[in-house]
């Protein structure tokens, strides 16, 4: 178990618990697809000595803001309380992670609601599109659904959610971040969770590929086209993942970017758009995208064109690198104001092995043209281009 505490200005304190073992140890074969999604869920089914019922209501009389999540890496939960009572919160997190024998009664009722979710996902456009997306980029665990599919979560026994549980939740396997003002009593809340031998154990998984295909087109029942223009580029670990995340903070965040200028505010193509770098822990994308008209499809793809061209011939202007860095000290700090968002943060780069906050607050404050120029160069090229368009039916490709 790796424990770190941070103090932050806060009255509130997070526990914050992160679990290698997402939706990505299914691949493989030995797990039931949505088994890791499941078992989460049934994590908050009450605990060895309480009931769901008597859980919440205790938890509701701490003043507790909590959570989990399934991602295709990891499994995370929180609890955010005021600081007075974080201990009594975390121990009670520590019952629900801890030494459980789960029954069939609860995980019957559970199949019901996780398979509510994913017809509720199946009826959700944005889901569906970003789904078939991620199968058009990547060959691999991103490319499977984290929910599973009906047949499969319908098929998932007993026997393997407490094989899956004991095998992957144990202190070892466990990242635990503690966020809050200095008097919490920090020696006693990381005693509830074991040695701190400062390293958790990753798993095991099958790696993500970049899918080498250049183009796909899918029809649905939309009256918008989605298009994304994805440029192959690198995980969230590599030194330049930090460059591209700047960059887009003139390129593609927000109404004053490039993106969103040219598409929305020339030429009155769209509604919205913008850029995200699609950085995971093994693999990486930037990605460019519109919902559009049919009829401004080639214009708007036109219009991305060229500014990838002035991305890779120009240097940005220094009134685009000061925007960019008051926008990231302005999100930054904005996290530090919270127990939570200071927790988020903290998670993030010890699960990914980043770089202390310090240490990315002062590369922004001196990033420059040339630097940005230069990483651009490399990724945006036109072997790195692929494009993703969801049309509606009567839409000929």
């Amino acid at each position: 178990m790796k424990f770190i505490f941070e103090q932050c200005n806060s009255r509130k304190a997070t526990l914050h618990v992160t679990i290698d073992a997402g939706s990505a140890v299914e691949c493989g074969g030995k797990w039931t697809s949505g088994i890791a999604h499941i078992v989460e869920h049934m994590i908050f089914q009450g605990t060895e000595s309480m009931t769901h019922e008597e859980l919440t209501k205790t938890m509701g009389r701490y003043g507790v803001d909590w959570n989990g999540g399934t991602y295709h890496a990891k499994v995370a939960y929180y609890v955010t309380a005021p600081a007075e009572n974080i201990y009594e919160v975390s121990r009670l997190l520590c019952e629900m992670l801890f030494n459980r024998e789960f029954n069939k009664t609860t995980l019957d009722k559970e199949k019901l609601v996780v398979l509510e979710e994913k017809r509720g996902s199946e009826d959700d456009k944005e889901s569906i599109i970003m789904e078939k997306f991620d199968k058009f980029i990547c060959n691999g665990p991103i490319a499977n659904s984290i929910i599973g599919t009906i047949k499969s979560i319908k098929s998932i026994k007993i026997e393997e959610i407490q094989e899956f549980y004991n095998q992957y939740y144990k202190s070892e396997n466990m990242l635990v971040v503690l966020t809050g003002p200095l008097n919490i009593n920090v020696k006693e809340i990381a005693s509830l969770f074991g040695k701190n031998v400062e390293s958790f154990k990753k798993s095991k998984r099958v790696k993500n590929l970049h899918n080498e295909l250049k183009k796909k087109t899918h029809t649905g029942n939309v009256q918008q086209s989605t298009i994304y223009i994805a440029y192959k580029a690198i995980p969230v670990t590599h030194k330049d993942a930090f460059i591209l995340a700047f960059m887009n903070k003139f390129f593609g965040e927000d109404m004053d970017s490039r993106l969103f200028q040219s598409l929305r505010q020339k030429y009155g193509l769209c509604y919205g758009a913008g850029g995200f770098p699609y950085l995971c822990d093994d693999i990486g994308w930037f990605v460019i995208w519109t919902k559009i008209g049919k009829e401004n499809i080639n214009k708007a793809v036109e219009l991305i064109d060229k500014e990838i061209v002035r991305l890779v011939t120009e240097y940005p202007t220094e009134e685009e690198i000061n925007r960019a860095r008051n926008k990231y000290l302005s999100e930054v700090y904005s996290f530090l104001e919270t127990s939570n968002g200071t927790n988020a943060l903290i998670s993030s780069r010890h699960y990914n092995n980043l770089p202390n906050i310090e240490v990315s607050l002062e590369r922004a404050k001196n990033i420059d043209a040339a630097e940005i120029l230069k990483t651009c160069k490399k990724y945006f090229k036109p072997e790195n281009r692929k494009i993703f368009m969801y049309l509606p039916k009567m839409v000929k490709d």
